[in-house]
């Protein structure tokens, strides 16, 4: 796989910050026109190049937002259309700490027999730039049965529109807020880690929670809502979004006292970029093992 053009990388990483901003807002049927407009931009450079380039971003993204939408079964289309540029990338033991993947295999409990025979799929496909979507079609076929059959839950995720607060609404008390960070990609997860972090009598500030105001950057948005914060929660476990990466040197820029978490069944060490070499991070494999690791790091 080569690298995205640097030419079209800033204006698709703007794409999907006006998307989250728009997701952010409610809007979620809009944000996946702007997330499969990314989508496009992407396959249309594929084809002026002749050269295959990672989609996974914005078919994740769009699947999350069809799940907040409440339509899971165009969502499960879109999240397994992003596993299969996780492999085509990746291959099959690469792709597994991606979001794609947790969400199929944990959120709609697709079996690992049933997603290996998928990846088996998706690695059989020889042509050097193939349509996502049309793999998972071919993999239907194959096996007489749509994925939609294949899963035995729907996971339903409602976004929380009454929680959308004013910066100023924040409470008083510094010495208890909590950032939370990650990746969009994730965001089950974060808002999990801002339950735990309720849950241990802290206030949770986690950026989709906040009206973003008016001509104002998300970057410089999250490191207003950082500086008003004693510590700092960052989830590293999607790999290869690098968004949050900003917020993380934003917080080793105040002196944020940050502690990074990822999932982990094996609880072994994974590998970062070294410009996160200072932050603290600890493997997770459970919520309860989670909820342990941030009542010893806050010191409750």
């Amino acid at each position: 796989m080569d690298p995205f053009p640097k030419t079209l990388q800033k204006a698709v990483a703007e794409m999907d910050d006006f998307a989250n901003v728009v997701m952010r807002r409610g809007d979620y049927l809009d944000a996946i026109l702007i997330h499969q407009a990314r989508f496009d931009v992407i396959k249309a450079a594929e084809e002026i190049g002749s050269k295959r380039f990672h989609k996974g971003g914005p078919l994740h993204m769009t699947g999350l937002c069809y799940l907040i939408a409440e339509r899971p079964q165009e969502a499960l289309k879109c999240f397994a259309a992003s596993h299969v540029e996780d492999v085509l990338s990746d291959g099959a033991e690469g792709a597994r700490p991606y979001a794609a993947h947790r969400v199929l295999r944990q959120g709609y409990i697709i079996s690992e027999t049933d997603l290996d025979a998928f990846d088996s799929t998706i690695l059989g496909v020889t042509e050097p730039i193939p349509d996502p979507f049309s793999i998972v079609e071919l993999h239907e076929k194959k096996i007489g049965a749509s994925l939609g059959s294949l899963a035995k839950a729907r996971p339903r995720f409602v976004f929380p529109r009454h929680k959308i607060q004013e910066i100023d609404s924040i409470q008083p008390d510094a010495d208890k807020r909590v950032f939370v960070g990650g990746s969009f990609d994730n965001i089950l997860w974060l808002q999990r880690i801002e339950n735990v972090v309720l849950e241990l009598d802290y206030y949770a500030i986690l950026a989709i929670n906040f009206e973003q105001p008016a001509g104002v950057s998300t970057d410089d948005f999250t490191k207003q809502l950082l500086s008003m914060s004693k510590h700092a929660v960052f989830e590293l476990s999607v790999v290869g979004a690098a968004g949050h990466y900003v917020e993380m040197a934003h917080a080793k820029e105040l002196g944020t006292d940050s502690l990074g978490v990822y999932q982990s069944l094996s609880k072994s060490e994974h590998r970062f970029s070294q410009e996160v070499d200072w932050l603290s991070k600890k493997p997770y494999n459970s919520l309860e093992d989670l909820k342990r690791i941030l009542s010893e790091s806050l010191g409750h």
